[in-house]
């Protein structure tokens, strides 16, 4: 992913309001610094070399990890982004649908199809496949719609459940709609 973002950065937006900041494309040459050689612009983004720290590192081509898709180096930013999203949405790459429904049921129900969240994959089986299924098709034919994707997850019965504060490992899946997160509020009350 860093190929596809090399040329990211962070600006102030508020003098002297260090909370206050913009990410903003520096389509250009960036600076490069290694220590003992002259500055050099670069474009693109090298990995470093651990056993190297002084080496320039690889450079890295922009590949859609899923997909094995790979972009030109020296494309602009906006070119990279668009094409990145058009993978990530595209009719061969499920698995966007599948990670954003399986996060935002997490976050709303309290426990993921997948859990934890993030560690999904066709090795591993969800908890109620058909639903997760169902959910993930929906959510594709609604063209990435999240409101579509909130109104259906809201109107199901494991959502309108009664509400716990904490998920009991004994407990059943989706027996009742938990908070993923308590924030400053005692968990355990």
């Amino acid at each position: 992913m860093a190929a596809f973002f090399p040329r990211i950065g962070i600006r102030p937006e508020t003098p002297g309001d260090p909370r206050s900041f913009a990410v903003v494309s520096l389509n250009r040459p960036r600076q490069k610094r290694v220590p003992g050689q002259p500055e050099e612009a670069t474009l693109e983004h090298f990995m470093p070399d651990l056993n190297r720290p002084d080496a320039e590192g690889k450079q890295m081509r922009p590949v859609f990890f899923v997909t094995g898709q790979q972009l030109d180096l020296g494309l602009e930013d906006l070119q990279r982004r668009e094409k990145l999203a058009e993978w990530m949405t595209g009719d061969t790459n499920r698995w966007f649908a599948k990670a954003m429904v399986n996060r935002l049921w997490s976050e709303l129900v309290g426990h993921g199809f997948y859990e934890p969240v993030d560690d999904m994959g066709p090795d591993r089986q969800p908890i109620a496949p058909q639903a997760f299924e169902a959910l993930s098709a929906g959510f594709i034919e609604s063209r990435y719609d999240l409101k579509w994707l909130f109104r259906t997850i809201t109107a199901t019965a494991a959502y309108q459940r009664e509400s716990r504060s904490r998920y009991d490992e004994q407990s059943a899946p989706f027996a009742a709609s938990r908070r993923s997160d308590c924030g400053p509020i005692n968990c355990s009350t």
